[in-house]
């Protein structure tokens, strides 16, 4: 194949092989993926491309990203995160852009089901019952996904379980590092306000990395929670980001009873403990947090089974929102 012309992954149209799986339609794209839905041999699957090719110019590593989501995701095997199959590289198997090979979950993401369906308070709790669980299944496999949001979690139609997909920015404990800079690629609305302040600390040194922990991204499922049940994020997504920092790291969210005059305030509590500005003032594991909503499921009565505002939504909803070091 000649190395002038190489066909781009973002301009494969439906009908298309890549490998042995036929291009039936483009789901989704991003900064530095995109994600196709094919036919393999009459099953469904997603593919995800790296937009550039290991051998560009390429800053972001889009392509050791793609390698080492798959390595993550190979640390797990868990009917509520997506599973990979496989990788390989498109149109050239050597210098082709790399793709891996994955579950295709036919479901919207949590926010686009916030606004469909209009769940009940016992749905939304139920489902962050569930992802509490995940992030003890990933914690006990020594990966931290370093950006659970609301665009990550799609929900099954089939029986309403929530499926964790993309693992761009995961790290696993044998990992090797990607990140030029105190912090990994994230969305800026659910950084924690540890990880902010290592930054603001160390992002002249060259050396400096951030560690996540477990409770970032029990942070970051706190920050999805609250959005799910008020519809609207704890902090402003129109402030700038100087501003947004200062805000993640010194000031309490309002109560979801803002927002909301039926949510008692033992909803609130366990909502805004997730988002305590001090790790260890936080749940300290999944199943902390899965006991603490389980309180609630039997405790909040009547409220449960009323449906969630679904107007007026201020949800951080797109992947434009992703950034590398600040």
């Amino acid at each position: 194949m000649s190395t002038e012309y190489m066909p781009h992954p973002v301009a494969l149209v439906a009908g298309e092989r890549v490998g042995e799986c036929v291009i039936r339609r483009r789901v989704g794209a991003g900064s530095f993926g995109a994600v196709y839905l094919v036919d393999c041999e009459g099953d469904p699957f997603a593919i995800k491309f790296a937009l550039r090719r290991p051998e560009s110019d390429d800053l972001n590593q889009t392509g050791a990203r793609l390698r080492k989501e798959m390595a993550s995701l190979l640390q797990i095997r868990h009917p509520n995160i997506v599973r990979t199959y496989g990788y390989g590289r498109w149109p050239h198997p050597k210098k082709g852009y790399p793709y891996l090979l994955m579950d295709y979950v036919d479901g919207p993401t949590l926010h686009v089901w916030r606004r469909q369906v209009a769940p009940t308070f016992r749905q939304v709790l139920e489902l962050f019952c569930t992802m509490a669980r995940v992030m003890d299944v990933l914690d006990q496999a020594q990966v931290r996904h370093r950006d659970v949001k609301g665009a990550n979690i799609l929900v099954r139609p089939s029986d309403g379980q929530p499926v964790l997909v993309d693992f761009g920015s995961a790290h696993y404990a044998a990992g090797v590092r990607l990140t030029e800079g105190p912090l990994a690629p994230a969305t800026p609305h659910y950084r924690t306000p540890e990880s902010l302040r290592f930054h603001r600390h160390n992002y002249r040194n060259p050396e400096a990395h951030y560690l996540s922990q477990l409770t970032d991204d029990l942070y970051s499922l706190g920050v999805t929670l609250y959005e799910a049940l008020v519809g609207r994020a704890p902090f402003s997504l129109d402030l700038p980001r100087e501003i947004l920092n200062i805000e993640i790291e010194q000031r309490v969210p309002p109560p979801l009873s803002k927002f909301d005059e039926r949510i008692p305030a033992s909803v609130s509590q366990v909502v805004l403990r997730l988002l305590s500005k001090r790790p260890e003032d936080r749940h300290q594991t999944g199943q902390a947090l899965y006991d603490d909503l389980q309180a609630l499921l039997k405790s909040v009565g009547a409220l449960l089974d009323e449906r969630v505002l679904v107007q007026p939504v201020d949800l951080v909803s797109t992947e434009d929102d992703e950034d590398d070091e600040e």
